[in-house]
């Protein structure tokens, strides 16, 4: 008996030390405010995107619809909501109303990208596509210039490609500055039966575990192990901290691993995104356009250890054997910290902070290509806006 009792006392020791430091621990959760905030209402693009027809949208698969608009809600640590509200015009892009035929003596800018250029959890003038007509038009002195968001979400770089080929062209760009992101080269994202055995372990765990980046709305399917996550995580933020961390270490280190071997040389994400490169170079060729090529970096913590900077030189490697000129907005924001430039704690695209900067960062190196747009115009076309980028060089 007397082993009973001890092995009884150990354990019940144990138990009330562990509740202890899960007290303490819920304390300063939520003394600190570790927890992050909710996702808010995450139904997102369901109504501004839709999937379209080959004939409509070749090679891309889906458009967004003229003339509709969606919000999205997000929440912050103090529970004030921020609505953010996609308005897309008559022509099919995310920007004010515009007539596909240019009006005579305007500068037309066409910025082409993925959710970065599109401008997912801000509103349409914080994106940087309007930040950088805002700083073109501020270096250059005058309003005879316009860069148009022509951004659609979740596309690569073969889908921008033929976006740019079957959609903006119609719109008569002078320039078109094509915003390049880490996860360009990849065809269908991260899919768990093509990764390794150990990054395909951790994407098991996160799976089993149920874990997302935050709690999401009351409303939002979860399957039982999401569930049951989400209701500890609703009680407790300890546990909501915890989950968070694990989610983004598991997944983060997923994602970069992923990317790296997308942009490897030889890979199949590689060469799609070479042979994409290329069938812009050429269109623009075709249609009397200069490219100009971006970078937009990862939003995370921005120091000397980036974890993409080699990719970024692939890129960059690429633009200069097709002859494509190109600028790393990396160097916009190097030395910046995630929290002055993420829209938001579950979203990493670029708030208008981190807009601001690259648009300033970029509006000189366009002059370069600006100038370029005058030249193929020739004398009789030229445009005030260009020759001021010509005075400029």
């Amino acid at each position: 008996m007397g082993f009973i009792h001890r092995a009884a006392r150990i354990g019940g020791i144990l138990t009330l030390s562990s509740l202890g430091v899960f007290l303490a621990g819920e304390g300063v959760a939520r003394a600190f405010e570790l927890a992050p905030p909710p996702r808010g209402d995450s139904k997102i693009l369901r109504v501004v995107t839709g999937r379209a027809s080959e004939a409509q949208a070749p090679g891309v698969g889906r458009v967004l619809k003229p003339g509709t608009e969606e919000s999205h809600v997000y929440v912050d640590r103090r529970g004030l909501e921020r609505r953010v509200t996609y308005r897309i015009n008559s022509v099919g892009i995310r920007d004010r109303e515009v007539g596909r035929e240019k009006p005579e003596g305007l500068f037309r800018v066409c910025a082409v990208g993925d959710s970065f250029t599109f401008g997912t959890a801000i509103e349409v003038e914080e994106t940087w596509p309007k930040a950088l007509e805002r700083a073109l038009r501020r270096d250059l002195a005058t309003p005879d210039v316009e860069v148009l968001n022509c951004g659609l979400e979740a596309l690569n770089l073969p889908q921008q490609a033929a976006l740019l080929a079957n959609r903006i062209v119609h719109l008569e760009p002078d320039l078109v500055v094509l915003c390049v992101y880490i996860n360009d080269a990849s065809g269908r994202g991260i899919q768990p039966p093509e990764l390794p055995v150990r990054l395909r372990s951790r994407m098991e765990w996160v799976s089993k575990l149920g874990l997302t980046s935050g709690v999401w709305a009351a409303g939002e399917e979860l399957n039982a192990a999401q569930r049951r996550m989400m209701s500890l995580r609703r009680s407790s933020h300890l546990a909501d901290f915890c989950a968070h961390r694990l989610y983004r270490a598991l997944y983060g280190s997923v994602k970069e691993e992923s990317y790296r071997r997308d942009w490897s040389p030889g890979s199949e994400g590689h060469e799609a995104a070479r042979a994409a490169l290329r069938r812009i170079r050429d269109l623009a060729r075709d249609e009397g356009f200069p490219v100009h090529v971006v970078m937009y970096p990862v939003i995370c913590d921005l120091g000397a250890d980036y974890p993409y900077r080699a990719e970024h030189g692939v890129v960059g490697g690429m633009c200069a054997e097709l002859g494509l000129a190109f600028t790393d907005l990396l160097e916009a924001l190097v030395g910046r910290h995630r929290s002055e430039l993420q829209a938001h704690e579950h979203d990493a695209h670029p708030n208008g902070t981190a807009n601001e900067l690259v648009a300033s960062y970029l509006a000189p190196e366009l002059l370069p290509s600006i100038a370029l747009a005058s030249a193929a115009a020739g004398p009789d076309r030229l445009h005030p806006t260009a020759r001021a980028a010509g005075r400029e060089r």
